[in-house]
């Protein structure tokens, strides 16, 4: 699964047992919470074209662990309702680009983050943030995002929704975008990225089926840098993610 992929994906899944959920305290070992998603995904790159795919979803909660079979392994390392902090490792997969001149000799690789994120609810509203580092030398940047988010509840509704900004410094940024110089070609000059800040909007609406299952609707439509748009791999200044899931808790 690339990494534009996993980011849908992880949009679907990441909130759901929180709040569809919330209402159960389990009294079992594990917490396993499986289901389906239908994910579309506006193109990015040159060349590149929307696309449409279904992935299915797992997470295991067991004690303060949880296992994400898309985003991977995070430790909840305090909650108290109102605050939350939890750190983690996660993975990636390089973007899937053309299979054009433009991208003869532009290889990346798989990376490996450990990760930090906190939120705190202000009851009117909530702030998160997190950070990222990557570990296995592929590119050894640092990502992160801050937002704002409010939920409520309309009948039987969960609705959310949450602004904010996705900071890539110019290491992580070179890995999805750049062109180094020993990766120019006649097709593609030497790019460097520089640190950004790219604003993006959710909106995801959840309709709990039962006590156990729920179905999720989201959307996602992120403004891209200047720094970014202006790659000569990348096409576009905006991008939109779609989703629909369909969720079941254990």
């Amino acid at each position: 699964m690339n990494h534009s992929q996993k980011s849908a994906i992880y949009l679907v899944i990441a909130f759901l047992p929180l709040q569809v959920f919330a209402q159960e305290e389990p009294n079992l070992e594990y917490d396993l919470t499986y289901g389906i998603s239908a994910v579309g995904l506006s193109g990015l790159y040159v060349g590149q074209e929307d696309e449409v795919f279904a992935v299915p979803l797992l997470v295991v909660t067991t004690g303060n662990w949880t296992f994400n079979l898309t985003e991977g392994v995070s430790y909840q390392v305090f909650d108290n309702g109102a605050s939350r902090l939890s750190a983690g490792l996660s993975y990636a997969v390089p973007e899937d680009v053309p299979n054009t001149a433009l991208y003869e000799g532009w290889t990346r690789e798989a990376a490996v983050s450990a990760n930090l994120n906190v939120q705190h609810d202000f009851g009117v509203f909530d702030v998160a943030a997190n950070i990222a580092t990557e570990l296995t030398n592929e590119h050894g940047g640092t990502s992160g995002a801050l937002s704002v988010g409010r939920g409520f509840v309309l009948g039987n509704v969960i609705v959310e929704g949450r602004y904010g900004a996705q900071y890539l410094d110019s290491a992580s940024a070179n890995y999805l975008y750049g062109v180094k110089s020993s990766e120019s070609t006649a097709a593609r000059s030497t790019y460097d990225v520089s640190d950004s800040w790219s604003a993006y909007t959710e909106v995801s609406l959840t309709v709990p089926l039962n006590e156990q299952t729920a179905m999720s609707g989201f959307l996602r439509h992120d403004n891209l840098s200047d720094a970014i748009s202006r790659s000569p791999l990348v096409a576009e200044n905006e991008r939109t993610f779609v989703g629909l899931s369909i969720v079941r808790r254990f």
